[in-house]
């Protein structure tokens, strides 16, 4: 399990390992907000911000960019 904040990233943080864990297998904004009982905007921001500070465009990519980091 990756540690609190990534040491390669500074900025991106896990949160809990209860909430990071949470949304795990849920594939859309929609079932990770249920998942973790939020809004569905307000993940689609996080998603976004993360997208920003990883430098990619879409989860695909922000998958391969967490698993070069060592994020995954």
């Amino acid at each position: 399990m990756p540690s609190e904040t990534a040491a390669t990233e500074p900025g991106l943080a896990f949160g809990s390992p209860e909430r990071s864990s949470a949304a795990r297998g849920a594939t859309n904004g929609a079932e990770i907000a249920a998942q973790l009982v939020v809004g569905a905007g307000a993940v689609e921001k996080h998603v976004s911000n993360i997208f920003s500070k990883l430098g990619v465009p879409n989860r695909t990519q922000a998958v391969a960019r967490g698993r070069d980091l060592g994020l995954l």
